[in-house]
């Protein structure tokens, strides 16, 4: 049975990503890490996201504008 997080605050397109590695580079803890040639993304981390989604130079990783307030930051709002 296939479980669906309904209020994740970012989103991941693994088909825009071209794994530069950017994303990785810019999380200090850990929230984002290439792992055998996959993003593996925690979310719990405490980590300036705003920068990471800002640093990522196809738009692969975003805001889930969708999630509502009880995950999203201010600027996620429309």
């Amino acid at each position: 049975m296939l479980e669906i997080e309904s209020f994740k605050m970012i989103i991941y397109d693994k088909n825009k990503c071209i794994l530069c590695g950017a994303c990785a580079a810019e999380s200090e803890y850990n929230g984002i890490r290439i792992i055998k040639n996959k993003i593996i993304i925690d979310e719990e981390a405490a980590e300036d996201w705003e920068n990471i989604i800002t640093i990522c130079p196809v738009g692969a990783i975003n805001w889930n504008k969708t999630a509502g307030d009880k995950n999203c930051q201010s600027s996620c709002e429309i």
